[in-house]
């Protein structure tokens, strides 16, 4: 017997890279370029770690969750800042 996957949508609105699904941001660098406009999210309700997004009716990227960062793990805080960084010079730099 064969599981099938149910993708339910949605669409939603590009902001710095990210859109929100059931209060989670998901973020891709394919995004970045999309600020402001309409994307359309398919989503397996079961496995809601990554969703794929689509634009204009064709696939972008899979987008992941945005992995939040605690001052108790300063590596992790540490990557995240400068990765922060990084997303927000190259936004302003388009």
């Amino acid at each position: 017997m064969e599981t099938a996957v149910v993708y339910l949508g949605a669409e939603r609105i590009v902001d710095r890279g990210r859109v929100v699904l059931n209060n989670t941001p998901y973020e891709h660098d394919a995004m970045m370029t999309l600020n402001g406009q309409t994307v359309q999210l398919r989503y397996d309700p079961m496995a809601l770690d990554k969703i794929l997004i689509f634009h204009e009716g064709a696939y972008l990227c899979e987008a992941e969750t945005v992995e939040y960062s605690s001052m108790k793990d300063m590596t992790l805080a540490k990557r995240k800042i400068v990765e922060k960084r990084r997303k927000r010079k190259r936004f302003a730099d388009r």
